[in-house]
């Protein structure tokens, strides 16, 4: 981790010098690009002139007239002079035969495109002078020393011929195209400061940023894993754009257009931003369970910065540089704030530091009335206190963030050995116990054996015994019902198709003859089994009772509707029992074929002869018993019969099959099936029914009990 800090110093210490303008070697106040000792730097006061005219070249050409300027320029600095894109610079050294005896270099940092005169003479030219930009080649030497040679010590007449047109129309931001510096000094060590300044840009920033492109790549692959922890995910794009700066630093060498620096630049501009936004997000993810409010705030200023590099490079530069300075002040505070927090109960520390700040403050402003001086070593010393751990603080993140991971991976090993440890021990306890368990089984195994043959006897036993008192229930159920034979004594052409889901059923038909009237009913109870033979019976005993009082089928069902909820003390209270019945029930006439019929949630059909409709008489929506009220009336529909008509009373477990396919018959396809047999006789109707629902269930389980009855006046 040293040589990252070190890596991050020099990366960021040669960007802030790339954009300080002058720095100070040997005691000569010169330009960045200036090396070593100077024997011509920024000091040196030169005459310039706008236009272009190569008669300025001459060594005995006037230029007392002529405007004064220092070096580095920039086209800020002419546009009050009429610049126009193109400007000439002439300044008399003086060559002492110290230096005349030396090798000198010069070197020139510049965005357009210059030649060199010395005493008249063109000695060197970089890129294409031109009157627009459309003619202008424009190329940067970035600063590499250009040796040349003198005749004679003493005086000597520099002519610089400068054009860039870049600026003048407008296209790109001043402040990216508008430096020009020259200076001269001793060849040995312009190369030597020049290898230095090219290890510090391409060989350091080519290094970190391989480093923080692996640094991205291990905590991006962490995330993915785990992708709870944020921090992984913002520590590899804070890493991922930090590369992407230091890369920029790398290729910048690379190219010599002015262009291409531009872009460059607005590239570093863009990975500031969101490298700093990255930052300060990681810091909150440590600090923060839920993420403040300003985080958002600071999100929208990080874009904005981002469109003005776009729109205005020079505003996004100021945005950036407050930018970078609230959220490093930001990060500082919040990270202060949860140290005290967590280490400062008594609030102690942070009285001190508050009274420590408010001196300083008040000893600045008491110093700045008596010398100016004072405030500003107070101010150095608050830097020196605040500004400089601020900055620590960039580096001290990504630290912190790689030794929490080293740690990390430190505890985890040490636990997973630990546990593998107590797993090894573990294990041999339970072969142990298993070894153990093993031999009990093996000795129980006979005894459980015999209990399990012993229990299974008595199972079978008592399975049989339920079954013997089902089949006898069922014994006792076909008793109360009615049989075939005797229904046609009376009825000579009709069927009932009855089949039980289980042994005995919840479904019963009802018979009863009173001189030339008969009475049949198809009833459902609730329930199939054995729970729906119990109601059917009571209903079976119910309805026969009511059928000795009357033979009006709507007086029948109000009678039977209180005989069940009678017998089964049904009320309104919740703990009531909700079973009844649905049922229909017909009353026929066999002299006149006159019938009444009333219903209880059960229809009656009809098929007229020579008829392939259906006419269906609904039944009253409400059932036998339940929550049915005691004086519940039953509609009551007289109907005439002729001879070849046929009626069909049935209970819902017909049509409600579920065939092999997983779909039910329905109502639709039962009527049609009704409709499609009208040419045979009852008892093939009730072959026919039979075979087709035994076809279509084929070996899915019946769902409920079915009861059919058909009946051919």
């Amino acid at each position: 981790m040293r040589s990252v800090l070190l890596c991050l110093f020099f990366f960021f210490a040669f960007n802030h010098l790339s954009y300080s303008g002058n720095i100070t070697i040997n005691g000569s106040n010169i330009g960045f690009d200036a090396v070593g000792e100077d024997v011509v730097g920024a000091d040196q006061i030169w005459h310039f002139s706008v236009g272009d005219n190569l008669q300025w070249a001459q060594i005995n050409f006037d230029d007392s007239k002529w405007d004064s300027i220092r070096f580095p320029v920039t086209s800020a600095e002419m546009i009050s002079h009429k610049y126009n894109g193109n400007v000439w610079f002439r300044a008399k050294v003086m060559i002492n035969a110290k230096d005349f005896s030396k090798n000198l270099s010069f070197i020139i940092k510049q965005f357009g495109a210059s030649e060199i005169y010395l005493d008249g003479v063109l000695i060197q030219q970089f890129g294409k002078i031109g009157n627009s930009q459309n003619t202008e080649e424009s190329y940067d030497p970035q600063g590499i020393p250009v040796s040349f040679l003198l005749d004679s010590a003493g005086i000597h007449t520099i002519a610089i011929r400068y054009s860039n047109h870049v600026v003048t129309d407008g296209s790109s931001p001043e402040s990216d195209l508008d430096c020009f510096t020259f200076q001269i000094t001793k060849t040995e060590d312009a190369i030597a400061l020049h290898k230095v300044k090219t290890f510090l840009s391409n060989v350091l920033s080519s290094v970190c940023a391989g480093l923080f492109l692996t640094l991205s790549l291990i905590n991006f692959i962490l995330f993915l894993f785990y992708q709870r922890d944020k921090t992984n995910l913002y520590y590899s794009l804070f890493s991922l754009t930090t590369a992407g700066t230091f890369a920029i630093k790398a290729i910048s060498f690379m190219y010599s257009s002015p262009s291409a620096a531009i872009i460059l630049d607005q590239l570093n501009t863009a990975f500031v931003f969101i490298s700093v936004f990255f930052l300060i997000a990681l810091v909150y993810s440590f600090i923060y369970e839920k993420t403040p409010k300003r985080f958002w705030v600071i999100l929208a200023i990080a874009i904005i910065g981002l469109l003005l590099i776009l729109i205005h490079y020079d505003t996004a530069y100021m945005v950036m540089n407050f930018f970078n300075m609230y959220c490093i002040i930001d990060i500082v505070i919040t990270v202060l704030k949860f140290y005290f927090k967590n280490n400062d109960p008594t609030k102690k520390k942070r009285k001190i530091l508050k009274i420590v700040f408010a001196s300083m403050g008040i000893l600045a402003c008491i110093g700045y009335f008596i010398h100016p001086t004072i405030s500003l070593v107070i101010f150095c010393i608050f830097v020196a206190i605040v500004v400089i751990p601020v900055a620590g603080m960039v580096f001290i993140v990504p630290v912190y963030m790689t030794i929490r991971h080293a740690r990390s991976f430190a505890v985890t090993n040490k636990s997973l050995a630990d546990q593998l440890v107590q797993v090894q021990e573990l294990s041999a306890k339970t072969i142990e116990q298993e070894q153990e368990k093993k031999r009990l089984l093996e000795t129980q195994n006979e005894r459980l054996e015999d209990m399990v043959i012993v229990r299974t006897a008595e199972l079978a036993q008592k399975n049989n015994e339920i079954k013997d008192s089902i089949n006898y229930a069922h014994r006792i159920q076909k008793a109360i019902l009615t049989t075939q034979e005797e229904i046609n004594e009376t009825l000579k052409d009709c069927f009932i198709l009855f089949k039980p889901k289980d042994i005995v059923s919840g479904d019963f038909y009802f018979y009863s003859k009173k001189e030339n009237t008969v009475l049949i009913a198809a009833a459902d109870c609730t329930g199939h089994g054995v729970p729906g033979a119990l109601m059917s019976m009571i209903g079976s005993e119910k309805l026969m009772g009511t059928v000795s009082e009357s033979a009006n089928p709507s007086v029948i069902l109000n009678l039977l509707n209180k005989g069940i909820k009678s017998s089964l003390r049904q009320s309104d209270h919740e703990e009531s029992t909700r079973d009844g019945m649905d049922i229909a029930l017909v009353s026929l006439n066999l002299n006149t074929n006159q019938a009444s019929y009333a219903g209880a949630n059960r229809p009656i059909w009809i098929i007229r002869k020579d008829n392939n409709t259906i006419e269906e008489i609904k039944a009253t929506k409400k059932a036998i018993g339940g929550f049915t009220p005691d004086e519940q009336h039953f509609d009551l529909h007289q109907l005439q019969f002729n001879k070849g008509d046929t009626f069909y009373l049935f209970t819902d477990g017909y049509a409600d099959q579920f065939g092999h396919t997983g779909k039910k018959l329905m109502t639709k396809k039962f009527r049609e099936l009704l409709i499609s047999i009208q040419d045979r006789s009852m008892s093939e109707q009730e072959k026919f029914l039979n075979e087709f629902i035994e076809t279509w269930k084929q070996d899915v389980e019946q769902v409920d009990d079915i009861l059919v009855i058909g009946v051919r006046v």
